[in-house]
């Protein structure tokens, strides 16, 4: 999809901060008031439908605490209770004609199990979906570094058993820890090796070619007991796999990590910055004495010149021989600029 065709209401996360919970619940009724189709959906099943409501209106007249980008295929969202520093939902929009209406975008199994949508039709919508959530999660790195100055994990995927009304992807950063990560179940939910919580790049993997029919079957059946069966597993650190008591004892493990994860940081920086100094200190000192080596060069020249003439027919190689020193200067720049050039170095 061309650049121009993806829109949203501020391309900087600095602004949508200070949106996020800017109208409020009053504000939102309010809009919801004056959108009739939404408000009559809303009215039907508030929690479970909302979804469905924003993916099927205009995008840009979501208000901009909900609303972050939009493409031609998809709608991007807040999620409403965060669980992480970032957390989006990829909505895909309802469309007024074809298979891809309301009722067939209720779920991931609605829509894999949708005789009408087709395998072929789903997987082409779920790859659109990376398209837009892969854009989403540059942006999330882009801002963890004009933020935080560094970068962390940022997953993407769907609940095996969806909480609400509308097929939803979530692009959410692997911290946890914001305060609307409250339960067991919550925290299990987004866990990436849990189970329930479905990388779309696994769910992908079942439309391969060459597996037998009957596995597509069986992964698209998504057993809501065996999967809500996962959410009571033990609280389980995803980073060093520690096991926690309860909810306050792990959210304080997760912040030790995070907070771990920025002192690392901030040790490097220092450092690279060390580093970075020493270098400037040891070119500056190679330049001095390179003045200082022409300088004699110059003061030899004009004394050879003052002793006579046997001298001004030098062989072309000694008249433009380099001098040891340079030498070394000219090895330690090439080394510096393919230093620079190189990540890894």
């Amino acid at each position: 999809m061309p650049d121009n065709m993806r829109t949203s209401s501020a391309w900087t996360f600095q602004t949508k901060r200070h949106t996020r919970y800017g109208p409020g619940v009053a504000s939102f009724a309010l809009w919801l008031s004056g959108n009739s189709n939404l408000h009559s959906i809303a009215n039907m099943s508030f929690n479970k439908a909302i979804l469905r409501a924003y993916a099927a209106h205009t995008p840009t007249d979501l208000p901009p605490h909900v609303y972050f980008e939009h493409s031609e295929h998809t709608v991007t969202v807040f999620d409403k209770f965060p669980k992480a520093h970032f957390h989006f939902l990829v909505l895909p929009r309802v469309q007024s004609e074809g298979p891809l209406n309301a009722a067939n975008l209720t779920s991931l199994k609605t829509l894999l199990n949708s005789p009408e949508v087709g395998k072929k039709e789903a997987l082409a919508l779920l790859k659109r979906m990376k398209k837009d959530a892969e854009h989403v999660r540059d942006l999330v790195v882009e801002e963890m570094h004009n933020y935080f100055g560094f970068e962390w994990g940022v997953n993407i995927g769907f609940h095996a058993v969806q909480s609400m009304d509308h097929l939803h992807l979530h692009v959410i950063s692997d911290d946890l820890t914001t305060p609307g990560m409250k339960t067991k179940k919550h925290y299990n939910s987004f866990h990436p090796r849990l189970g329930f919580f479905l990388r779309l790049d696994e769910v992908l993997l079942w439309f391969q070619d060459g597996r037998p029919g009957y596995y597509f079957q069986s992964m698209i059946n998504l057993d809501v007991t065996s999967y809500e069966n996962k959410l009571k597993e033990p609280l389980v650190c995803l980073h060093c796999f520690k096991e926690q008591k309860n909810m306050p004892l792990l959210r304080l493990h997760l912040k030790g990590h995070f907070d771990n994860l920025i002192k690392e940081t901030r040790v490097v920086s220092d450092l690279k910055r060390k580093y970075e100094e020493l270098q400037t200190g040891e070119l500056r000192r190679d330049d001095e004495q390179e003045q200082e080596q022409e300088q004699d060069n110059e003061h030899d020249s004009g004394a050879e010149k003052a002793d006579g003439p046997e001298h001004e027919h030098l062989p072309d190689h000694q008249s433009v021989e380099i001098p040891r020193k340079k030498q070394k200067l000219y090895r330690f720049r090439e080394m510096q600029t393919t230093s620079a050039l190189d990540p890894d170095a």
